[in-house]
């Protein structure tokens, strides 16, 4: 904001620049309580972050000194770079062509691309899907646009995207057919209430499909790479179980996950 105090040399009458000001200050308090209303409102329909899920220590290179089942949580800097993953080399580096393929779909699947970015995968699914949708999922809005975007230039009507939080990806309750996450999992700051906000939205039987990599290589954070007996046991937590490990990327191990159908 400008200061303009003392701005246009003195010429207005004190007293009339006083009852303004004064009547200003009124309506901004008045717009602040009511905002600080809105906003305690919205909080108190969150579910709160379990903090007694965590630990917390000393932060190594590259983590956040917070740890989930004794694994430390990456610290994620800032949004992923659009360029980044729309790369040309992104194909020959990790075969995602293959990904879309071995996903097992159905016309008509209802499919949530968690994390989705810059829809990378989500319109490489949503031709799969004719008779089905597919939810775009981010908790960045610039990505959301980006998503939306792509999505009225392709004409992509059975694409919806959402806006989600580090808590809850907002998805419908008792949707969806398949969750997909590509190099997700790793970056959730609250995996527990991630992993449990994704399985309400889930039907009974519905897969969930993890993709992350074996091994990080640099630039790439160490701790970004999660080892495939911890991330199984970690999914396994949350209530799913483990039903396929597809041996089919180079770089990322693609593991599929299934929501009991008795819940």
């Amino acid at each position: 904001m400008t200061n303009r105090t003392g701005h246009g040399g003195g010429g207005e009458k004190t007293g009339s620049m006083t009852i303004r000001y004064c009547a200003i200050a009124v309506f901004a308090a008045a717009a602040l309580l009511s905002a600080c209303g809105n906003a305690s409102r919205e909080s108190s329909t969150q579910t709160p972050p379990d903090d007694s899920a965590y630990t917390f220590g000393p932060a190594s290179p590259g983590g956040t000194g917070k740890f989930y089942m004794g694994r430390e949580i990456p610290e994620i800097n800032g949004p992923p770079d659009a360029a980044w993953l729309d790369r040309t080399s992104r194909e020959a580096e990790e075969h995602t062509e293959k990904v879309a393929a071995n996903l097992d779909l159905k016309p008509d699947d209802v499919v949530a691309d968690i994390g989705a970015g810059t829809g990378f995968f989500t319109f490489r699914i949503n031709p799969l899907v004719p008779d089905g949708k597919v939810y775009a999922e981010d908790i960045d809005p610039e990505m959301i646009k980006v998503i939306d975007r792509r999505r009225a230039n392709r004409d992509a009507d059975n694409v919806t995207t959402i806006l989600g939080t580090v808590t809850d990806p907002k998805l419908p309750e008792d949707s969806i057919d398949l969750v997909l996450l590509v190099e997700t999992y790793h970056a959730f700051t609250y995996p527990k209430e991630m992993m449990a906000a994704i399985r309400r939205a889930m039907k009974p039987g519905a897969r969930l499909v993890v993709i992350e990599h074996r091994k990080a290589t640099p630039p790439k954070n160490p701790l970004e790479a999660i080892p495939k007996a911890q991330l199984v046991a970690e999914i396994e937590a949350a209530g799913f179980t483990l039903i396929a490990d597809k041996n089919v990327l180079p770089v990322q191990n693609f593991l599929v996950f299934e929501k009991p159908g008795n819940d």
